[in-house]
């Protein structure tokens, strides 16, 4: 598929601020509430995604902050969100974790500098003009893909939604140990995590708009600190330092450097396919999307990102649907989604710290199974049985092997499918 790599009115390749071309003062008002439906569906998502990487809740913040910036300045697509993102987080956050111990100084000095890398990658990937790459994965694999991702996330917080304390870090050993460690599960956390669930679909059934996620957490929290769950063994957040991060440069070591690469060479590849995929499906009624230009807009939300101390982010389908779904019409929606976000982190870190992290686990539940393309499995087995074996495949490597590997074994049989 050819890619529009240039708008067709002649406009020079890269401008800032694109994203607000033809902007007029009567879009201020449905850019402002979908702004606030944005932000009711990225302060759950942003903090449940962080603590699925081994980060605070509240690092979730900063990078949604910042990615939404970065793209707002250089991007092209009027309604892409950008920021911490679940498909992508598992990846580097296993990889991570095996050249420093998740929470550390080195665990989050690692992830920032990953966060520069991958951002520098995609810059120069949009300033080359290599849309091309977002070609890289085939439909089977990119479904199987997705589909490994959801089953790796899952097994990750079900301890977290049963109230476990469980070790292993290989998806398959956890739930061999969540499993037989069944008999000591905290049935209050769960049933908080499996309201906040509840409460999720119930919601989106009715109207996509209704903040499910936010209201669930919510819910769980006022019940948490009203009855007092702590007391029952129930795990919350805890006390959360506010205030807005400094600006600083990781610790760059030659070494580190080189053992980084290879994973932000795959994180890199991830996020130019899911951008890629993001614009298309959601286009802003303007100029011809322009892929390589939101390749320099994420990778300078996520250079931000690793600025700050963060880790990196990837334009987000979800929540690009809801600032579409809401009737937004620039990244002004982005920008009052960011200026929330960031009061409730300057301001809010005392209002956090009862929530329950079962919440949080039932809301990356929630997420895991949206990113599961059913309709796609079901067609490609309808059409060719040698693509769902693909499916199957890619699955089985990304469930199986370390999520690095079963990636890295993704882009490989898409490379010989193709």
């Amino acid at each position: 598929m050819t890619e529009s790599t240039a708008p067709s009115d002649g406009v020079r390749p890269w401008p800032v601020l694109r994203a607000f071309s033809g902007w007029r003062l009567a879009d201020l008002g449905p850019d402002l509430a979908a702004g606030l439906t944005l932000a009711a569906i990225a302060i759950p998502g942003q903090m449940a995604t962080a603590r699925l990487g081994g980060f605070p809740p509240l690092l979730g913040f900063t990078v949604f902050i910042a990615g939404t910036l970065g793209f707002a300045i250089f991007g092209s697509s009027r309604l892409l969100s950008a920021g911490a993102d679940s498909t992508i987080t598992p990846i580097f956050a296993g990889s991570l974790a095996l050249l420093a111990t998740t929470g550390s100084s080195d665990y989050f000095g690692l992830a920032a500098l990953l966060a520069l890398m991958t951002g520098a990658l995609l810059v120069a990937g949009g300033i080359f003009r290599m849309g091309w790459v977002a070609n890289l994965l085939s439909i089977p694999v990119m479904t199987g893909f997705l589909a490994g991702i959801s089953v790796h996330i899952a097994v990750s917080q079900l301890p977290s939604l049963l109230g476990l304390t469980v070790v292993p870090s290989e998806t398959i050993p956890r739930l061999i140990a969540a499993v037989g460690d069944l008999g000591h599960a905290n049935w209050t956390a769960f049933a908080l995590g499996a309201g906040a669930i509840a409460v999720t679909f119930a919601t989106e059934k009715i109207d996509g708009r209704i903040p499910g996620a936010l209201i669930g957490v919510v819910g769980a929290t006022v019940a948490t600190a009203s009855l007092g769950l702590q007391s029952r063994g129930v795990a919350v957040i805890g006390a959360v330092s506010g205030g807005p991060p400094m600006p600083s440069m990781p610790n760059v070591d030659f070494a580190e450097l080189v053992r980084l690469l290879p994973l932000a060479l795959i994180i890199a590849a991830v996020m130019m396919v899911q951008t890629a995929a993001t614009t298309r499906a959601f286009p802003d009624g303007a100029d011809a999307p322009d892929i390589n230009r939101d390749f320099i807009g994420v990778g300078a939300g996520s250079l931000l990102a690793g600025l700050f101390g963060g880790f990196p982010v990837d334009a987000s389908p979800p929540s690009t649907g809801a600032v579409s779904g809401a009737g937004g019409r620039s990244q002004l929606a982005a920008l009052t989604a960011a200026v929330a976000v960031g009061a409730l982190l300057v301001f809010g870190g005392g209002l956090l710290a009862h929530v329950p992290t079962a919440a949080l686990a039932g809301i990356l539940f929630f997420l895991a199974q949206r990113i599961v393309r059913v309709d796609v499995i079901r067609s490609v087995l309808r059409q060719s049985v040698g693509e769902f074996v693909l499916i199957l495949a890619t699955i089985a490597g990304i469930v199986a092997l370390p999520i690095e590997l079963g990636v890295g074994l993704g882009i490989l049989l898409s490379l010989l499918h193709g």
